[in-house]
């Protein structure tokens, strides 16, 4: 039986491992050096990565979730970490990659690519594990927002701060126009 201490261990290595075949392959031609991600083990709730990334300068952190990793090992070691550091190496190698509509594309062709290319043959952006025994965030809060055409987009605490505190924009899909707060709703 390994110890949450070494499969700590184990996961840092492996990010190690991936990254060092990034380096090989790909690194002469990244955006940014190269230099090792901090890997930190503090995620609770239904997240079982994380990956931060400071475009300006080229530095990231891995977070990640000790439940659902010793729940899940295998899967994880395979997926989970494979998945983080697929985001910081895109990151990389690409910078950030931006759609038409001004949202960040995380889980895009060419983090796919950046999958495929660590050997993950079953790609998915979520991942599937049972969550009976992590512990549950608490429920967001939800906020109403309309747009020109007078669809009503009900938006998480997390994007309708990104919206009204940092000047990100959402736009609608059926009209084309930049959506509006209107009020808070639960």
């Amino acid at each position: 039986m390994i110890s949450t201490e070494e499969k700590k261990n184990i996961v840092i290595n492996r990010v190690n491992e991936l990254i060092e075949q990034f380096k090989q392959k790909k690194g002469s031609s990244a955006k940014h050096t190269i230099s090792f991600p901090d890997v930190l083990f503090t995620i609770v709730g239904r997240v079982a990565g994380n990956c931060s990334f400071d475009n300006s300068t080229g530095t990231g952190v891995l977070n990640f979730n000790t439940v659902l990793m010793e729940e899940n090992w295998e899967t994880f070691i395979e997926h989970t970490v494979s998945h983080e550091v697929a985001h910081f190496c895109t990151n990389i190698y690409f910078g950030f990659i931006y759609t038409s509509s001004g949202r960040r594309q995380s889980h895009g062709k060419d983090w796919k690519n950046m999958m495929r290319f660590f050997g993950v043959k079953e790609i998915s952006r979520c991942h599937k594990y049972r969550l009976d025994n992590v512990k549950q965030t608490r429920k967001t809060k939800r906020f109403l927002y309309e747009c020109n055409c007078g669809y009503q987009h009900q938006i998480a605490t997390p994007t309708h701060n990104k919206i009204r505190y940092h000047g990100q924009k959402r736009i609608c899909k059926t009209c084309c126009d930049e959506i509006r707060f209107v009020k808070r709703i639960k």
